[in-house]
């Protein structure tokens, strides 16, 4: 038997139209959605490392390849251009004044120099392996380096004279974070999947703490009694007043963590 289709036999099925749910607005939503995309810049080659300015007009410094850029925070164009190395640079730092600028990376030494001019003002000379991470001090008489050496160096920027080397760690030393509130006071986080709070007054850990895995990222909260640590796709939240009891391990990236970063208000 010969099936025969007959379109007029069928009725179209009309499909319904469900209404939108209405769009829920937290606080939180709306302080991310009033930031936008003000200009985009190709680097040279791969960008290890992006910092800011502490002071107006909050100049931003970029380190690519074997330079530092500091670039105006609505101008495509780098203001300045520093090519004083000659390997790749992995780290760089303003000075809490915003006059000064560390950088260095895999050539081993660390150069201060002038933010303004990009002359060179101190050449430090200590360690033996690639340098991944530097922090001035709050009270910005020293600066604070890590590395591959496993080492902590502490300088004197006035001289550019160590006056302190700090070991403990096992492994390559990733980031580092000093204290808001206590100028001697210095946090660094290693490979080795720890991150050890420095007295450098003592030279000396007084506190460690056991992230689970390679610690890339280092934060302290302006209290200076909070410190949030990142590494694998985790970031942990650590009490340091209550002697690094963990507060909260948040598990919310499918990839690696590699920076933190607080808000102008230190509340995000």
């Amino acid at each position: 038997m010969e099936w025969e289709m007959d379109a007029g036999a069928y009725k179209r099925v009309e499909l319904q139209k469900q209404p939108k749910p209405a769009e829920i607005s937290t606080p939180e939503m709306k302080y991310w959605r009033q930031f936008k995309t003000i200009t985009m810049t190709k680097a040279y080659a791969a960008v290890h490392c992006v910092t800011f300015s502490p002071i107006a007009p909050y100049d931003l410094a970029v380190t690519n390849s074997t330079r530092v850029q500091i670039y105006g925070v609505r101008g495509k164009a780098p203001k300045k251009t520093i090519s004083r190395f000659k390997d790749v640079v992995y780290c760089t730092a303003f000075r809490s004044d915003g006059k000064l600028i560390a950088s260095s990376g895999e050539e081993k030494d660390v150069k201060i120099m002038e933010a303004g001019s990009g002359g060179m003002l101190r050449l430090l000379r200590g360690h033996t392996r690639a340098v991944h991470a530097c922090q001035f001090t709050p009270h910005n008489k020293h600066l604070a380096t890590g590395g591959d050496d496993q080492i902590i160096k502490y300088w004197d920027v006035s001289s550019g004279q160590c006056v302190l080397d700090m070991q403990g760690h096992s492994d390559h030393v990733r980031c580092m974070a000093t204290n808001p509130a206590s100028a001697d006071v210095l946090a660094t986080g290693s490979y080795d999947h720890t991150v050890k709070l420095w007295d450098t007054r003592l030279g000396e850990p007084v506190l460690s703490v056991q992230h689970g895995d390679p610690v890339q990222a280092v934060l302290m909260l302006p209290g200076g009694g909070v410190m949030v640590t990142a590494g694998g796709n985790v970031m942990k939240i650590w009490d340091v007043l209550a002697g690094g009891r963990l507060l909260q391990s948040v598990c919310n990236h499918s990839k690696p963590i590699t920076c933190l970063a607080l808000d102008a208000e230190g509340g995000r």
